[in-house]
């Protein structure tokens, strides 16, 4: 009895442990877009990111990624899909490959 009360308490103590490192991990979004810098699109993708930075206290941040820096809009979703690209905003010709919902 007394051997598996103190099983279950360091069993406790490690799931602690690691919910709390888990905790103070920070979270880098890697986003990448097709528009040039200064498009709209990319200003509103810097506020974006500034405001979850914001409202989470640093903890999520963005690497952003503008004017097809890592591939043409196709390649961007692949790598999306893939998890190499965290976030992406895709073309709607490069979604139907995918959904026929998109077309």
């Amino acid at each position: 009895m007394r051997k598996r009360l103190l099983t279950c308490l360091l069993f406790v103590v490690l799931l602690v442990v690691s919910f709390s490192t888990l905790t103070q991990a920070k979270v880098v979004i890697r986003f990448a877009h097709f528009t040039p810098e200064d498009h709209p699109g990319h200003l509103a993708t810097l506020r974006f990111a500034e405001n979850v930075a914001k409202r989470t206290n640093g903890e999520i941040t963005f690497e952003i990624y503008p004017n097809n820096e890592l591939g043409a809009p196709p390649e961007v979703l692949e790598q999306t899909i893939l998890g190499v690209i965290d976030m992406s905003t895709p073309t709607q010709g490069s979604l139907d490959k995918y959904s026929k919902n998109c077309l």
